[in-house]
């Protein structure tokens, strides 16, 4: 019932901003999400302010599919573009695809649209996320801004476009997986359908999984359960190593670099010396 659409004007899906992302898991799994919040949960995002979407997973069950766990998917603020002050008619920031790496990690794609009332030009802002499926929360770490590419890119290009759509690319000789972004001109002459394609470094992924591959019955990993790039107090280290059966502590906190060119971020962890 919650995901009906018009049945009350006060719940359920909001018009063409339903379920627009689907991915498969490893493990056979669907996960779903909303484009925007349901109409029970809040207001899509504005400039100032944030919103929760909803993902949920299908399980296969006798030739169909059962809706499972459902996670609130926090939806960024619709980004601020200089020169483009309004947001087009549904264009608020969104979830529009996601990409399952693996049982619990996904990539996730958001995408808002922006008008500059003068010239009714528009503008396009879209991010990639990695998201970690952490029991019952989500914790999200952005990965990739396509605004910091535009001047490599084509000049038709320059505002971006209507991108809503993530892929595993081709692999190369030589080369680790590779992500497909592509975008959806709806059959508008003003919109393009254009394709980039990116290397993946693995260790987005690595870095997710590092917790649950390395923590077993004599050794366990802490961190807030908001983000890995929120650091708890490192004076936690030594309450720790203090507990009763511990043996030792290490410390290790996320931090973010760059290579060469501020445009080019790269994920750090600096770690204790053991």
């Amino acid at each position: 019932a919650a995901f009906q659409l018009g049945a009350d004007p006060a719940r359920g899906l909001r018009n063409n901003q339903g379920f627009e992302s689907l991915t498969r898991l490893p493990n056979g799994r669907l996960v779903a999400g909303l484009e925007q919040p349901l109409l029970e949960d809040g207001a899509p995002p504005t400039f100032d302010q944030g919103a929760y979407g909803r993902l949920v997973e299908f399980e296969p069950r006798n030739r169909t599919w059962r809706a499972g766990r459902e996670w609130r998917y926090p939806i960024e603020p619709t980004p601020r573009v200089e020169g483009y002050d309004e947001i087009c008619d549904g264009g608020e920031n969104g979830l529009v695809d996601l990409l399952a790496i693996s049982d619990t990690l996904l990539l996730a794609l958001e995408r808002a649209c922006l008008l500059d009332p003068a010239s009714r030009r528009t503008a396009n802002v879209v991010h990639v996320f990695a998201v970690e499926l952490a029991g019952a929360d989500i914790r999200k770490t952005r990965v990739l801004d396509l605004s910091h590419l535009t001047d490599r890119l084509s000049p038709a290009l320059a505002r971006l476009d209507n991108f809503e759509a993530l892929a595993f690319g081709p692999s190369f000789p030589g080369s680790g997986p590779t992500l497909l972004v592509a975008s959806d001109d709806n059959f508008n002459k003003a919109q393009k359908q254009s394709f980039l394609l990116f290397g993946m470094l693995d260790s987005v992924r690595v870095a997710f999984n590092s917790g649950g591959e390395v923590a077993g019955a004599n050794r366990m990993i802490t961190m807030s359960r908001l983000s890995i790039t929120q650091m708890l107090p490192y004076s936690l280290t030594e309450q720790v190593r203090a507990t009763p059966g511990v043996k030792d502590a290490a410390f290790a906190a996320w931090f973010g670099g760059i290579y060469r060119d501020p445009k080019n971020f790269f994920a750090n962890f600096s770690v204790s010396e053991n």
